[in-house]
């Protein structure tokens, strides 16, 4: 009996599966024939295709600037570096 509904819970996750997988590509299908229909001409239509595949790319965030007081090491002498560490 166990076996039974653990096999129909696999099917019925492995259909749900399928299903969305399906669902994807029938939406990125839809997307590429809208686009071909909106578009005047060739160029027109791979510059709304590059607009799609960019809304997946995210942007950097940036960077967020350091205190004053931070110095990389490399900038420091010898002897700034030894009371800095010894300071702390």
């Amino acid at each position: 009996m166990i076996w039974a509904i653990a096999i129909l819970a696999a099917t019925n996750l492995g259909t749900l599966a399928f299903m969305a997988w399906y669902v994807h590509l029938e939406s990125k299908h839809k997307n590429k024939m809208i686009n071909s229909l909106i578009a005047k001409n060739s160029t027109e239509y791979l510059n709304h295709e590059m607009a799609d595949k960019l809304e997946g790319v995210k942007q950097q965030e940036p960077i967020p600037e350091l205190p004053p007081d931070f110095v990389e090491e490399s900038a420091l002498s010898d002897e700034e570096f030894d009371k800095n560490i010894i300071n702390r």
